[in-house]
């Protein structure tokens, strides 16, 4: 099997894996993110590892697996920061908003959600609803924990966020064990 056949079979793990999730079937995601993590980190592809790595965490945010999710975010954000991935960052940055939630810090779930909104904007990109239907439920927590007030404030200031600097406090973060 050929290099390109391996990453073609890592980008269709991968949407076995999404589509897993999409159906609510977590057992059959967490086998196909887990054997496209290994081919990736087999074949030192680190664009296809940070994008299999962020959206495992997704699944492992909503599987209650805290933990695990932030570990899959700090080698995705580590990879994805090393090798100027750009197009990561609102991934990174909206699933790790969802991280915030479930780790009860509607603040900093604000603030990341606000800076994640702003690099959707500069992109251009579009959310999948798979990735609405993950974020949307977690972020209507954050905003009801918070108040409206204090939650619009921290997202506005994470709307204000330049790139960088977004990433940067979220590298910080993501450093900190629950």
């Amino acid at each position: 099997m050929t290099l390109g056949d391996r990453l073609l079979m890592v980008r269709n793990l991968d949407n076995f894996a999404e589509a897993h999730r999409a159906a609510g079937d977590a057992r059959a995601a967490a086998q196909c993110y887990g054997e496209a993590i290994d081919i990736c980190r087999e074949l030192d592809s680190p664009s296809m590892l940070a994008i299999v790595a962020c959206n495992f965490a997704r699944l492992l945010i909503t599987q209650g697996q805290s933990e695990s999710a932030r570990a899959h975010l700090q080698e995705s954000l580590v990879v994805a920061r090393a090798h100027a991935n750009f197009g990561m960052n609102h991934h990174l940055l909206e699933v790790s908003a969802g991280l915030a939630a479930v780790r009860d810090v509607p603040l900093r779930a604000a603030r990341l959600n606000g800076a994640a909104a702003s690099r959707l904007h500069e992109t251009g990109a579009r959310r999948e609803p798979v990735d609405a239907a993950f974020i949307d439920p977690l972020i209507a927590w954050s905003r009801a924990a918070a108040g409206e007030p204090g939650f619009d404030d921290a997202e506005q200031a994470g709307r204000a966020l330049r790139r960088d600097a977004a990433m940067t406090e979220l590298e910080s973060w993501l450093a900190t064990p629950a």
